[in-house]
Order: C-alpha cells, then sequence, then structure tokens
C-alpha cells in the first residue's frame, strides 16, 4: 500500500521534481495505508511468543527471563526491519524525480492542507501543513520512529497479552480492538477535541505526517510517550512470564 500511494504521488507531480522523502511522507499521511500498514506487521507477530516443540528445551535451559528478554529483542529488530523495508519502498519510486537539497517541493507545499479535484482524481492526500514548518529529512525522522515505535508498542502488548491469556488469539483481539478505538478516538473526535486528549492519543502521536501539530506536541514528546508504554509493557510481561503456563501455548490451543 505504502508502495502505491507513492506511486500515485509520482504520477500527480508530473514531470515536476520533489523531495526524495515526499512519496514516503504521502504514504504515511493516511489513516488506511497506515492501516494496511499496521496489519502487515500483525501478521509477522501474531503467533508470539513463538512457542514450538523446541522452546521448551531452550526455556529450560536459558531461564525465564533470558528467554523473554531474547523474544523481545526479537521483536525489535523483526519490527525494525519491517517498517525500514516499507519506507524504502515509498522512496524508490522517487530516485530519479527526487532531489536531495533538504527544502519541500513546490508540489508539496500546493497540497498541504488543501484538497482539489485533480488531488482527488489521483487519489493523493491533502498532508498536514503544520509539518511544513520542519525539514523533509527531519520529517521522514520522525515519522519513521513513531511509526516504528507506535508498531513495536502493539507488538509487544501482543506478545504479552498472549503469554498472559495462554491464546494466540487474545493478543491479536486485544491490539486490534486498542488499535480500532484509538483511531476512532482520534478521527471521530469520540471523546471530544481537547489538546490534553490529542496530546496522548496512541493513533496521533503514531502517525506524525497527519498527527503532528506544533500547538500541542512536538516529535520527541511522541516518541518519548511510546518509549516509556513499550517499556511499561515489558517490566509488565517479565513479571507475567515468571508464572506463564507454555505448555497450553499451542496453535490448537488458539
Amino acid at each position: 500500500m505504502a508502495f502505491t500511494q507513492s506511486l500515485r504521488y509520482l504520477k500527480y507531480i508530473g514531470a515536476h521534481t520533489v523531495h526524495f522523502s515526499e512519496g514516503y511522507i504521502q504514504s504515511m499521511s493516511g489513516t488506511v495505508s497506515v492501516t494496511l500498514i499496521f496489519c502487515g506487521c500483525l501478521l509477522v507477530f501474531w503467533d508470539a511468543p513463538f512457542i514450538d516443540a523446541g522452546s521448551f528445551m531452550l526455556i529450560h535451559r536459558t531461564g525465564r527471563k533470558l528467554w523473554y528478554r531474547s523474544m523481545w529483542l526479537y521483536v525489535i529488530i523483526q519490527s525494525f526491519l519491517y517498517y525500514f523495508v516499507v519506507t524504502v519502498a515509498s522512496i524508490l519510486p522517487f530516485i530519479s524525480k527526487g532531489y536531495l537539497e533538504n527544502k519541500w517541493s513546490r508540489t508539496m507545499m500546493m497540497i498541504a492542507g488543501n484538497t482539489t479535484q485533480r488531488m482527488s482524481k489521483y487519489g493523493i492526500i491533502a498532508v498536514n501543513k503544520d509539518i511544513l514548518l520542519i525539514s523533509p529529512i527531519a520529517v521522514m525522522i520522525y515519522t519513521f520512529a513513531c511509526m516504528w515505535l507506535f508498531g513495536l508498542l502493539l507488538c509487544g502488548m501482543l506478545f504479552v497479552f498472549n503469554v498472559r491469556m495462554n491464546r494466540f488469539a487474545s493478543g491479536t483481539i486485544a491490539v486490534i480492538g486498542l488499535y480500532v478505538i484509538s483511531s476512532a478516538i482520534d478521527r471521530l473526535g469520540l471523546l471530544g477535541t481537547s489538546n490534553f486528549i490529542r496530546k496522548f492519543s496512541l493513533f496521533r502521536n503514531g502517525c506524525f505526517p497527519s498527527g503532528y501539530d506544533h500547538e500541542i506536541s512536538s516529535a520527541g514528546f511522541s516518541i518519548c510517550f511510546f518509549m516509556f508504554l513499550i517499556y511499561l509493557t515489558y517490566i509488565i510481561g517479565e513479571k507475567i512470564v515468571k508464572d506463564a503456563e507454555f505448555y497450553v501455548l499451542s496453535k490448537e490451543n488458539s
């Protein structure tokens, strides 16, 4: 989906040149594309904690704590690689038409906060005009960091839920529910539109190009916010794993 949205933006700009990161930023500005990318990440980790016949001896030899830490390291590295590949796939189409100078193209400045008939024809998303206050490379880095940490948080929660409930489906259902509720609160304003609620919205903090509001928070706040929640999830899981009954974690019990 990220690659498709980049191709749409490539067709939209025609013969004009743009910053090489703009296709990626365009892709990460849409709720649908962000959701599909998250679903792809969820498919990678749906069966965490990855228990199979050989895992029991490994857990016995290494100990539960070391095994738990190694699983978290796997989730961190795998999720990073997943979002890195998505980023590269979004940038690749702009190798020939993208420039390296760290400034926004005229095309991006025109579509920021505006929707025209031509944009609708090509499926172009009106990006958040607040991101123009930051340089393109900085926005690309912030977008990647927030998206990755958001995905890492939810996949870490999935892992901990599955260990706690001893069911593969439990973590997946819980994380999907949290994602839907978070996006609904943010996009539909279900709990109002106060700056306090918006500041701590998971979906808004995770989707930097569309959620950034310089009057409410910063990219630094979003990154620290996710790192705190990830650490909290890790600590809770470390307590849970001590008494987890791994013998019932099988696909027949999902």
